[in-house]
């Protein structure tokens, strides 16, 4: 648009406003006074110089931002720019362009703004949403995308929230003009006049057509921008794969195929090839780009070749290891095709690894030569080891047999030196020698326990018992000898103890035996305190249960704490050694808490006493009403008289159940061997029979399978083991033989009786006896 045409449009607005003053509101001329002809050339000549002013505003305005729109290289900068330009050069009051954010209160906020802003916009916030604040040109503008003027901001009902700070920096009217790209709008340009009425006809028209251009060169740099960005991540794109093809840890070349008339793959050309591909093959890139491989690699049929064609037919990539002879190496190689018509191949050298695994191979078999011959070698002593255990287990088996054979003599016969009436020095004399015998016995027990356990061949024998009738039985004889010496001896049972149990009651009357006999014997002052408690088990379906034997006596060595609990160790100071021992029972102790899941822990200051605690869990069973215990009767058993088979070869061990049992009333047959046992069987009515287990020309397991066998007289004899063989298993060993129970040696008198009574039971009912289940052995002799 020219200066010419803005005159005119000029002049026809004049016309229509002078016409507009002489006619009124219905058309009619008004009747009002003519004004002086002078006035009326002065007025029209201001208002026809404003209308140029404002026009020549607006083409300044057009003029000016065409020139940055076409020189700009950056939208913000343009946008900046334009806003300056519109205050400082064209002239308007303020300028500024938002964007429309999307925030909850939908506002729009600026990001440039030039003339007498001031903080305005802060404290005027505007808004695009459909509501008070958003109500303005500026919000108005950007919900419907077309040019909003407002004439006069001091009166125009929507601009009340803005009035008062419109007023204050001299904004009169205004005018909002979308900014938009492709049909999108993006920003709104907002300016303010100082004066009323300011953006009407040319200028309202030339304004909205440079919000137009502004949009349309905003456009444009964006577009360039875009460009730009993408040349350059283009540029960063191809520098990275050249620099990536360039450091490459693999070699790399492209190849061209070439085929012969009838469409078949002959050759293939080399393309490219990376510093890698030089530097594992030796080969030059001058001298490989354009050769072909045939040439290059000296050779009539190109390597791959037929790999590489159906890669190229197919599109699929391939992958294989090979060895390449005229270079003597192996690589592995991965082909592709990047492009129509070529191929690529990456290849490393694995020579290096190929050899490693040649050697590891080697290595592996010679290992596995090794190992074959460790493991002949470990089978050869496993089977050594086994038969050293067997022979140890035999050892022991024979040690406890060939111990406790005179051992029962010894005893024995001493019990019955004891019967007799003697002179007092004498009878002193032999029971110092009962009283040493079962030290010996106990000894014995404690070397052979350790010894079964460290072999592996002691197992919990599982069954069901009543806690309170094991404590009472394991701690009754140590409450005697506490009251002999002297201290005060008591134990308690806590009331929330179960007390059925199914677990191994012998193993843990030995391990409180142990324990709170060891406090007996160093305690020679003050008390003894044994008590059961119950402990929260980790499992629902067992009982734990906790032991405390707290003692007044010597106390233990802070420094040999740890040890007392190790095989054959001993505290050596003068008040520990008058006591002896063999310094095992600790140690077995130890070995029967961990078996039944328990542990066992000492406290102890010297002198002050020691507080020894170990646990222990049992299997919890249902309360059950015990039975009445079967005490057997020494009058009845002395009222009925049985006719005894005794089978017995050692003559002390004889000489001292003979004489025994006949105190007691019965009649006894004494025989050497088992085949003599069986001619007396077959000639002889007998009651029971006595059975040693190790005897000459026949044993009596032997024995026993020929009386089952119905070759010696009744079938159903009742038969008792009588044998010094006392080690874990021994007892089901002969019951399984056919004997119907079983006593250990040295020989307790009390289980004899009992044995005897059961045997008087089975003898009256005159049918065979049922195997009793309760184990009959028993470290000492009962003194009658």
């Amino acid at each position: 648009m020219n200066t010419k045409s803005i005159t005119r449009a000029s002049l026809r607005l004049r016309k229509a406003r002078l016409h507009h003053r002489l006619v009124d509101s219905q058309g009619n001329p008004e009747i009002t006074a003519c004004p002086e002809p002078v006035a009326v050339v002065l007025a029209e000549k201001q208002r026809l110089e404003t209308l140029l002013w404002r026009s020549n505003r607006a083409v300044r305005a057009y003029c000016a931002c065409s020139r940055m729109i076409v020189e700009a290289s950056e939208e913000l900068e343009l946008l900046r720019r334009v806003c300056s330009t519109m205050v400082d050069t064209v002239g308007y009051r303020m300028a500024w362009i938002g964007t429309l954010a999307d925030d909850p209160g939908k506002t729009v906020q600026p990001i440039a703004q030039a003339g007498f802003a001031q903080g305005y916009l802060e404290k005027a916030p505007i808004s695009w949403a459909d509501n008070d604040r958003g109500r303005g040109p500026t919000g108005v503008a950007a919900r419907t995308g077309e040019p909003v003027a407002c004439r006069n901001m001091l009166t125009d009902p929507r601009l009340l929230p803005w009035r008062e700070e419109a007023a204050r920096r001299g904004y009169a009217s205004s005018l909002a003009l979308p900014l938009k790209a492709k049909d999108k709008l993006f920003a709104i340009l907002t300016l303010y006049a100082c004066e009323p009425d300011a953006f009407e006809g040319d200028e309202f028209d030339l304004l909205v057509e440079l919000a137009s251009t502004l949009a349309f060169g905003i456009d444009a740099l964006r577009v360039a921008l875009e460009r730009k960005e993408a040349a350059q991540a283009l540029l960063q794109n191809e520098i990275r794969l050249r620099a990536l093809y360039e450091s490459m840890n693999e070699g790399l070349c492209v190849h061209d195929l070439i085929y012969d008339q009838a469409g078949q793959p002959v050759d293939y050309r080399i393309l490219e090839v990376n510093p890698k591909y030089e530097k594992i093959l030796g080969i030059p890139r001058d001298q490989a780009v354009g050769s072909l491989a045939s040439a290059l690699y000296r050779m009539e049929q190109p390597p791959f070749l037929q790999i590489f064609a159906s890669v190229l037919e197919t599109g699929e990539p391939a992958y294989f290891e090979t060895y390449f002879d005229p270079l003597d190496l192996h690589f592995r190689i991965s082909a592709f095709c990047p492009n129509p018509g070529h191929v690529a191949v990456l290849f490393n050298d694995i020579t290096k690894r190929r050899k490693a695994e040649e050697d590891l191979k080697r290595l592996n078999d010679h290992l596995e030569q090794r190992v074959s011959e460790q493991t002949i070698a470990l089978q050869s002593a496993k089977e050594i080891a086994e038969t050293a255990n067997r022979a140890k287990s035999a050892f022991l088996a024979n040690m406890s047999h060939e111990i406790r054979t005179p051992m029962n003599g010894i005893l024995g016969m001493t019990t019955l030196a004891l019967k007799r009436e003697l002179p007092e020095d004498v009878r002193e004399f032999l029971q110092l020698v009962q009283q040493a015998g079962h030290s010996l016995l106990d000894i014995i027990n404690d070397i052979l326990d350790i010894s079964r356990i460290e072999a592996g061949k002691v197992t919990l024998d599982m069954h069901p018992f009543q806690l309170d009738n094991v404590v009472a039985s394991a701690l009754k004889p140590l409450e005697i000898a506490a009251r002999q010496k002297g201290i005060t001896f008591q134990y308690s049972i806590e009331p929330d103890v179960p007390n059925d149990c199914l677990g191994d009651s012998g193993r843990l009357r030995q391990l409180l035996t142990n324990v709170a006999g060891n406090a007996v014997k160093f305690t020679s002052r003050g008390s003894v305190v044994v008590t059961v408690r119950s402990l929260e088990p980790e499992d629902s379906n067992k009982a734990k249960l906790l032991f405390i034997v707290k003692d007044e006596g010597i106390g233990i060595p802070q420094k040999n704490l740890r040890s007392i609990f190790e095989n054959f160790e001993q505290v050596h100071t003068p008040a520990h050694l008058k006591h002896g021992g063999t310094g095992l029972g600790l140690a077995i102790s130890k070995a029967l808490a961990e078996m039944m899941g328990g542990t066992i822990q000492v406290e102890s200051q010297l002198g002050e006493g020691s507080t020894f605690s170990f646990t222990v869990a049992f299997n919890a069973v249902e309360s059950r009403a015990e039975a009445p215990r079967q005490v057997p009767s020494q009058a009845r058993t002395q009222a009925t008289p049985l006719n005894i088979l005794l089978a017995e070869d050692d003559r002390i061990s004889s000489m001292f159940a003979s004489n025994v049992l006949k105190s007691w009333g019965h009649q006894v047959e004494t025989v050497e061997d088992g085949q003599k046992a069986l001619e007396k069987l077959r000639t002889e009515q007998f009651d029971l029979v006595l059975m040693d287990a190790l005897m000459p020309v026949m044993d009596g397991m032997q024995t026993t399978e020929l009386i089952r066998s119905g070759q010696a007289g009744d079938p159903h004899i009742f038969i008792v083991a009588l044998t010094a063989f006392a080690l874990q298993g021994d007892r089901e060993r002969f019951l399984a033989a056919g004997m119907d129970e079983y006593i250990s040696k040295p020989i307790n008198l009390e289980e004899l009786r009992l044995v005897l009574e059961k045997a008087h039971s089975a003898a009256t009912r005159n049918t065979p006896a049922s195997p009793s289940h309760t184990v009959l052995r028993a470290p000492f002799i009962a003194k009658s």
